[in-house]
Order: structure tokens, then sequence, then C-alpha cells
């Protein structure tokens, strides 16, 4: 296996651990209040939050627009070493994407309420 498919075999690992967090959490677009954006958390309900927020599992949020919000969440000890052992260049950071949950009108849109992930 070459070192780019082995990065992206450690990507797919370290997004798997974090996955069951992710999939508690959907956006459902920007808040009343300036700068802050509407999540569906399965635990806590429809709530609020602003950038500087942390969800547990999921990171802090860092960007919010209309269309996505983003997390940064720094990797744990284990999902750094499944980094390593791939040989690839390990991350400081995982950077999550959550995408706007689709509405009636726009569910037909591919990849909304979709969730990607990248490692900075």
């Amino acid at each position: 296996m070459n070192s780019r498919a082995l990065q992206l075999v450690a990507l797919a690992l370290c997004a798997a651990a974090a996955g069951d967090a992710r999939a508690r959490v959907s956006y459902a677009g920007p808040g009343r209040t300036t700068g802050t954006a509407v999540i569906d958390d399965s635990e806590r309900g429809m709530r609020e939050i602003r950038p500087g927020d942390v969800l547990p599992d999921v990171g802090e949020l860092r960007e919010i627009d209309e269309h996505e919000i983003v997390f940064d969440r720094p990797l744990s000890d284990e999902e750094r070493e499944q980094w390593r052992a791939a040989g690839g260049v390990v991350p400081d950071i995982q950077r999550v994407h959550l995408y706007r949950r689709p509405t009636p009108e726009d569910e037909s849109t591919p990849g909304a309420g979709a969730a990607a992930i990248t490692a900075d």
C-alpha cells in the first residue's frame, strides 16, 4: 500500500472513531442571534451555539455560515498513533464540517445534511 493510501486509511479510522458523536448532532441553520448556529443534539435537543463552544467528541465550533458549521477537534493519542502507524503526517486537529440538514424544499440536493472530515 502506498503512502497516500495509508493516509486515507488512517483518516477513515479517525473518522469512524468520531463518527458516533457527530451522528448525534445536525446543523439546522443560523441562529436567531447573529453569529450563532442552531443544532439538533440528540442528547440535549435543539439549541443555539456560538464559535468557541465545545461539543464533546465533536470539537470546538470555529466557523458558521448559512450552509455549514465547522469544528476543530484535537486528535487523541490513539488516533495520532494510527496516523503514525500508517506512515502519514500526523495532523494536530481533525476538522469536521457539518452541512446544513435538508429542508423539505432542498431534500433532493446532493450532499445536504452530510458531514465531511479533514485533517489539518
